[in-house]
């Protein structure tokens, strides 16, 4: 899975901001530190595991909690229609 082309990121004050150019999803999506994190691995094609492997490197949390959140962030961006499977 991948984040979707049309899906650019901008840094701003500690928080990401991920907007869609095409114009199929009209709005920004607002994003903490880690969950700009999970976004930053989906802009090349890689899987659940290996994003919970990387952020296991980063931060002190057990892979069960990191792969919750990563399905958390990756459900937000199914849902807006921004990763290509």
């Amino acid at each position: 899975m991948k984040l979707k082309d049309s899906f650019i990121t901008h840094m701003s004050n500690g928080e990401q901001i991920l907007v869609d150019v095409s114009g199929e999803f009209s709005g920004l999506i607002r994003n903490n530190e880690s969950a700009a994190r999970i976004v930053d691995c989906l802009k090349t094609e890689t899987s659940i595991i290996e994003i919970v492997e990387q952020l296991s490197l980063e931060y002190e949390a057990s892979n069960e909690e990191l792969e919750s959140a990563v399905k958390t962030v990756i459900d937000k961006l199914r849902s807006v229609g921004a990763i290509d499977e």
